[in-house]
C-alpha cells in the first residue's frame, strides 16, 4: 500500500483531480458530519446539509428493504436507525470479508488557494475552524497541497415510493425541504493538507517519499517536512492514543492500508439523497 499510495498520487492522476475540482458547487455524494444520525431511509432537511450537522426529520415511513453491492441477501427493516443498523450488521455477518473486494476508489492531489476549495472533497460546505482548527480562510504559505483518498467498501440502498408518504406523517413539514437517504456508503476517507513556504517540487518529493516509507523516515526529507504544516483529517472517530503519537503521514497511510473489518460498517462514510418523488438530489454549496 505504501508504494501504491506513491503511485496513485503520480502526475497521471492530476487530470482526474482537476476534473473533480472543476465540478465544484454541486454534489450527489455527501460525506457524513454526524454519523450517529444518518441511516438508510432517514429524512433529512435539505437546508441543513451545509450546516455543522445534518438534521434528521421526524417523519416516519413504512418498513424498507435494504440491498447491497455485497454478494449477500437483502433484508427488510423497520425505518429507524436501530433496525437499519441491525440489518446491516446481519448482512455483514453473512459476508466473507476475508475475500473482500471494493465498490469504488478515488484519489486526488492538487494545490489549493483557499480552505473553501476543500468543500468539493466533502460535497458540502465544511466548518473550517472545526475541521482544521484554524480561523483563517486561506493559508499564508506559497505551496499548499491536498492529498485525498476515498475507498468505498460497500453501499446499501433502498427505494421509497411516493405513495408511502402522506401529509399526516410529514407533520406539516415543508416537502420542498425534505429529502431521504437513498444510498449509504461505508469505507474510508483520509485527507492530508501540506502547507509550506518551500517550493512545490521538493515538498511533493518529500511527501511521496513518506508515502512510500509509511511515514516521515528519510533523513533527506525530514528537514523539508519539518518546515511544513501537515494536517491529517479522517472520518474515523476511533483514533487510539497510540495513533496520536504518530506523524500525520504515518496515520494517513496506516488508516488506509489496515485490513477491512466489521468495524468499518458501523459508521457510514457518505450518503446520497433522493427527493420525495425519487429524483436525484444534488447539494449546492459555496
Amino acid at each position: 500500500m505504501k508504494e501504491f499510495l506513491k503511485v496513485i498520487f503520480s502526475a497521471a492522476l492530476l487530470l482526474f483531480s482537476d476534473c473533480l475540482f472543476a465540478q465544484h458547487n454541486r454534489s450527489q455524494r455527501i460525506f457524513v458530519k454526524n454519523p450517529d444520525a444518518i441511516y438508510l431511509g432517514a429524512f433529512v432537511s435539505k437546508s441543513s446539509i451545509n450546516e455543522s450537522e445534518h438534521i434528521i426529520l421526524d417523519a416516519p415511513t413504512d418498513s424498507l428493504t435494504v440491498s447491497s453491492s455485497l454478494p449477500i441477501l437483502s433484508k427488510r427493516f423497520a425505518c429507524n436507525k436501530l433496525s437499519y443498523e441491525k440489518a446491516v450488521a446481519d448482512m455483514i455477518e453473512a459476508a466473507n470479508l476475508s475475500n473482500f473486494g471494493s465498490v469504488g476508489f478515488a484519489s486526488t492531489q492538487r494545490e489549493f488557494v483557499n480552505y473553501a476549495d476543500l468543500n468539493v472533497l466533502f460535497g458540502q460546505e465544511i466548518d473550517i475552524e472545526s475541521f482544521l482548527m484554524t480561523k483563517a480562510t486561506a493559508p499564508s504559505t506559497k505551496t499548499n497541497l491536498v492529498f485525498n483518498v476515498e475507498h468505498i467498501f460497500a453501499d446499501f440502498a433502498a427505494d421509497i415510493k411516493k405513495r408511502e408518504f402522506d401529509a399526516e406523517k410529514l407533520n406539516g413539514l415543508e416537502e420542498d425541504n425534505i429529502a431521504y437517504v437513498s444510498v449509504v456508503e461505508y469505507g474510508r476517507k483520509a485527507v492530508l493538507l501540506v502547507e509550506s513556504n518551500l517550493g512545490e517540487d521538493i515538498v511533493k518529493e518529500a511527501i511521496n517519499d513518506a508515502f512510500e516509507k509509511g511515514g516521515i523516515r528519510s533523513s533527506k526529507f525530514k528537514d523539508v517536512l519539518a518546515n511544513c504544516t501537515i494536517r491529517y483529517i479522517s472520518l474515523d472517530a476511533s483514533t487510539s492514543p497510540e495513533e496520536l503519537d504518530l506523524d500525520p503521514v504515518e496515520r494517513f497511510v496506516n488508516y488506509l492500508e489496515n485490513p477491512v473489518t466489521k468495524e468499518d460498517f458501523k459508521s457510514p462514510m457518505s450518503f446520497h439523497l433522493s427527493t420525495l418523488n425519487n429524483g436525484m438530489y444534488l447539494n449546492e454549496y459555496p
